[in-house]
């Protein structure tokens, strides 16, 4: 028994240890020829991108966002998140080939992650490559195929000088699917989070890159509202002609933008900027983020989409201010006060129903009423209650009138931004004063000022960065800098009946200042001002301002001199092309150097073309018991 037990045992162990071996065999066979035939095809495929030199691909290079700055190739994306290479930022090709191994894995369930992650990047690398899909089948992200954009459109919330962030306009997209309505697309928007309330606080940060700008997606009603309803911004919205195929590219990108960000800069790398990388992820051949250096203005973008045949279409959506405003001066004063008074719960809205005027009359008197409601609904100045129970009262009043089909409710547009003068201007001078005849030439990188004509009449807007002056003098051959203004900005915006906005002004800069022995002097001046203004169609936009003025110099006494004061003016815009500002201002220094400064000017500007005008400006100035007189003639071009 114990024999035959033996030769049992043995023998199973034969047995075993050939199956073993066979197993062995046929794994060494199998296993390792199928891992080495997908090892083969990633450096098949790693050739395949090398031999093409795919990495050098512009659609590449869109898609990570890269630019040549000087003789390096940069990424403008600074989140680490968003490359799989650590060298990904300054390398497109370590980026491309960390890119096909993760994708192009054999461990389908861990690449899955990454591919929906970057799904436009594994998409173009799948067809730029030709990939074998019996080795790789395509992968699918269910929630990126299940978007299904019908249209796009770029949109332009006018500018609002009480918002630095603002003061130049903004651009966003909306992406419309199966929705009718509009107000229900998806709105993409680039920003800076932003928790500083200071506005000279965030201007700097904001020149310096310390911010981190993300892609947000929401409910464009919600845009409409922030911009519209509260910051009192008209809309320009600017149809795309983007095809299905397009669209999906440009969703497919934004989804690998998610929760991305890139250090925002308020001059470049800004809200405009960044989104003209969706526009050429839709369609590459288009060349838009490579045509600015040093600014970009939103505006610009704009006018470059336009250039590069991306616009089908435009439309005007005025504000919610705009359409008060508009109501107000077509009822006239008796009429609109009681518009006003309605919507401030001061009159019943079915008292207007029994008032002896049109029905027309009635109907904007309502109008008015429900869109001064809303309007302070939106700026926190009545309750949700009260809201509700006014709103819901005036449009049931409004209803029994019927529908308004005179047209008086349509709201005329303005200028559109794009038809407007370009940022950049140049002006070539000449004049004479008590120092004699001069030259002088003059730049200004951005951006607008109170005698450009491209904004309502009955507003001032004034913004100006670097504006410099070189002048020379033909008699003793001297050339001098006139000014350099850092920052020049004043908003006028007129009070009325329903609106009491503040008006202001900042500025911050070098010129040349009438001194104590009569003679001009280079000094440092940084001034501020608050006030009030006042619209009259036939007298135009008449403001003034409290200023306190600060001017540093080593020709003062004590350096400095630090006083207070008053300015005041009239902007009157005679014609279409033709506008004409009225200025005045008494300063009285107290501290440091001390002496009375007035200044009485008068500017015309006469725009010749879309980018082209001419100013004649005559001014009279005296300091110190000095008096100074100087007239200039301009010719200026916008660039």
């Amino acid at each position: 028994m114990i024999k035959h037990f033996k030769r049992y045992d043995t023998f199973t162990c034969v047995v075993s240890l050939l199956l073993f071996v066979f197993t062995v065999f046929i794994t060494s066979k199998t296993c390792p020829a199928n891992d080495n035939a997908q090892y083969n095809h990633i450096e098949h495929l790693l050739t395949i991108a090398r031999t093409k030199q795919l990495y050098n691909n512009r659609y590449w290079h869109i898609l990570l966002h890269y630019k040549q700055i000087f003789s390096k190739t940069k990424s403008m994306i600074d989140d680490p998140a968003f490359f799989l290479s650590s060298h990904g930022k300054t390398d497109p090709k370590s980026e491309m080939e960390a890119a096909i191994q993760t994708f192009f894995s054999s461990n389908k369930v861990a690449a899955k992650p990454a591919i929906c992650r970057f799904y436009a990047r594994y998409t173009w690398l799948r067809e730029a490559l030709g990939v074998d899909e019996s080795l790789f089948p395509v992968a699918a992200c269910e929630k990126i195929d299940a978007i299904d954009p019908k249209s796009a459109t770029l949109v332009f919330p006018t500018y609002y000088l009480n918002n630095p962030a603002s003061m130049f306009g903004h651009t966003l997209l909306i992406i419309e699917t199966d929705y009718k309505n509009k107000r229900l697309a998806q709105a993409v928007n680039y920003a800076a989070r932003v928790d500083d309330t200071n506005g000279l606080v965030f201007t700097v940060k904001g020149i310096f890159g310390m911010y981190q700008g993300f892609y947000t997606v929401m409910p464009y009603y919600k845009k409409i509202r922030q911009y519209s309803n509260i910051n009192q911004r008209d809309i320009w919205e600017y149809k795309l002609n983007l095809t299905e195929t397009e669209l999906k590219k440009m969703v497919m990108h934004l989804a690998e933008l998610e929760n991305i960000y890139t250090d925002y800069y308020f001059f470049n790398e800004n809200c405009s900027f960044n989104l003209l990388y969706l526009l050429e992820a839709a369609r590459p051949d288009a060349h838009l983020t490579d045509r600015f250096f040093f600014s970009v203005l939103p505006v610009e973008t704009i006018r470059l989409a336009k250039q590069e045949g991306f616009i089908e279409s435009v439309a005007y959506r005025p504000s919610t201010a705009s359409k008060i405003k508009h109501n107000m001066a077509g009822l006239g004063k008796a009429l609109a006060k009681i518009g006003v008074d309605v919507s401030k719960q001061e009159k019943k809205p079915e008292t207007v129903l029994t008032m002896d005027i049109s029905t027309t009359e009635k109907m904007q008197i309502l109008d008015l009423a429900a869109d001064g409601i809303q309007y302070q609904y939106a700026k926190d100045k009545i309750s949700q209650t009260d809201y509700s129970r006014h709103l819901i009262n005036t449009l049931r009043t409004r209803s029994k009138l019927g529908q308004n089909n005179s047209g008086t409710d349509c709201v005329p547009a303005p200028i559109p931004p794009d038809k407007g003068h370009k940022p950049k201007k140049i002006c070539i001078s000449a004049g004479n004063n008590d120092d004699g005849f001069f030259q002088q030439i003059g730049f200004r990188p951005a951006f607008t000022d109170l005698l450009d004509t491209d904004f309502f009449e009955n507003q001032g807007a004034h913004i100006e960065f670097f504006d410099t002056h070189l002048r020379y003098y033909t008699s003793s051959h001297r050339i001098q800098l006139d000014h350099m203004d850092i920052i020049d900005i004043v908003s006028i915006s007129p009070v009325d009946m329903f609106f009491n906005p503040l008006s202001w002004k900042l500025g911050a800069g070098f010129t040349q200042t009438l001194m104590s022995d009569g003679k001009d002097a280079m000094v440092f001046s940084l001034s501020s001002g608050v006030g009030t203004a006042w619209y009259k169609k036939i007298t135009g936009l008449f403001y003034v301002f409290a200023t306190p003025e600060l001017k540093i110099g080593n020709h003062l006494e004590k350096d400095t001199a630090a006083g207070l004061g008053l300015e005041a003016g009239v902007l009157k815009q005679i014609l279409p092309f033709w506008k004409c500002h009225l200025y005045a201002k008494q300063l009285y220094f107290e501290t440091g150097d001390k002496h009375r400064a007035a200044e009485v000017s008068l500017s015309q500007n006469f725009r010749t073309g879309q980018n082209r005008s001419i100013r004649l400006k005559l001014t009279w100035e005296k300091a110190f018991g000095f008096e100074q007189t100087e007239g200039v003639a301009q010719v200026c071009t916008f660039f």
